[in-house]
């Protein structure tokens, strides 16, 4: 049975910013879902904008102390648990051969905001259970935009890479992974032929994505699919 959980993709969230009326005091209130920016009497900002990486005050309020580092690295805004935490229990040593500018902690690696446009060519060919790409830079997901990574991959993380579009076969490399976060993009189409007929992909996150349009054979191969 196919599970949805947080699938915010059929349109953008409407008034993302919104402007208040008839304020009388220096403290507005806001709609629900949205907060106060600081040094502001009439600019509320959607709460999903909040620690987004893009600035949306005029003073970048919404960009500061975003940094709970613990809670970062359990949870994220839905109050799922992190693809870093899942694994709290592992041996945090390195087990791969792997000199890098990505940090390595057991089989997974972690390379937040490194500005990457694809896949860096040094990832070592050996079982890696966790790539985590959140905060890069890919713009768009090709057939070679991955070939770096191993075909075994379980987990990977494309989360707030300002990804626009995704082409045909863009996933085909990475045909055993089980769980793919493409959430906090800027996808506005989800095509079809993104992986292959044998893949085995389980868990599909597309929430925080401007889509208005999905090809009707998007989803024609994840027979596997649990949760979307």
């Amino acid at each position: 049975m196919l599970v949805l959980i947080g699938l915010l993709i059929s349109t953008t969230i409407e008034s993302e910013i919104v402007k208040t009326e008839n304020l009388t005091s220096a403290i507005a209130s806001c709609p629900d879902g949205h907060f106060l920016c600081l040094n502001t009497t009439n600019i509320c900002i959607h709460q999903s904008k909040n620690c987004d990486g893009d600035v949306d005050c005029p003073l970048a309020e919404d960009e500061d102390l975003c940094d709970d580092f613990l809670d970062a690295l359990h949870w994220d805004s839905m109050f799922r648990k992190r693809p870093l935490a899942e694994d709290d229990h592992d041996d945090e040593t390195c087990k791969l051969d792997y000199n890098g500018d990505c940090i390595c902690r057991h089989r997974d690696l972690l390379c937040h905001d490194k500005n990457y446009t694809k896949a860096p060519d040094n990832i070592p060919k050996e079982f890696i259970h966790l790539m985590d790409f959140t905060g890069n830079n890919f713009k768009s997901i090709g057939p070679t935009t991955l070939e770096n990574i191993p075909h075994h991959i379980i987990k990977l993380v494309l989360k707030q890479c300002k990804i626009e579009e995704l082409s045909a076969e863009a996933f085909y490399n990475v045909s055993k992974m089980k769980k793919l976060y493409l959430d906090n993009n800027r996808l506005k189409y989800f095509p079809s032929h993104l992986f292959e007929a044998a893949n085995h992909l389980e868990m599909l996150l597309l929430g925080y994505n401007e889509i208005s349009e999905i090809h009707p054979l998007a989803f024609e191969h994840l027979k596997g699919l649990i949760e979307l």
